[in-house]
């Protein structure tokens, strides 16, 4: 297949890779809103909810706001050092015999 090919909405498989990565981005979207907006509609005075009384949802423009890697590709890891790393697991008791 040439690259030419790659890039037609037949589904080469550019096509098919660019699909799968915006799919991902839908759903950590919907994920956002279910887990982290929605419960937190009790909290948010009325003159910012919606018409239907629903908080504002995260959509793409959110953090892409037009550019194609989110916040123009700015490096906040280094800033956020905590959420970095995997918390230790709990101990696990074992049971004597």
């Amino acid at each position: 297949m040439s690259h030419s090919d790659a890039m037609t909405p037949q589904g080469g498989w550019f096509t098919r890779w660019l699909r799968q990565f915006e799919r991902r981005g839908i759903r950590m979207a919907r994920d956002l809103n279910n887990e982290y907006m929605n419960p937190l509609t009790d909290t948010f005075p009325a003159h910012r909810k919606g018409e239907l009384g629903d908080v504002a949802k995260v959509n793409c423009a959110t953090c892409h706001q037009g550019a194609y890697k989110p916040l123009y590709g700015a490096q906040m890891a280094k800033d956020f050092p905590e959420l970095q790393s995997t918390p230790a697991p709990a101990p696990v008791k074992v049971a004597k015999r």
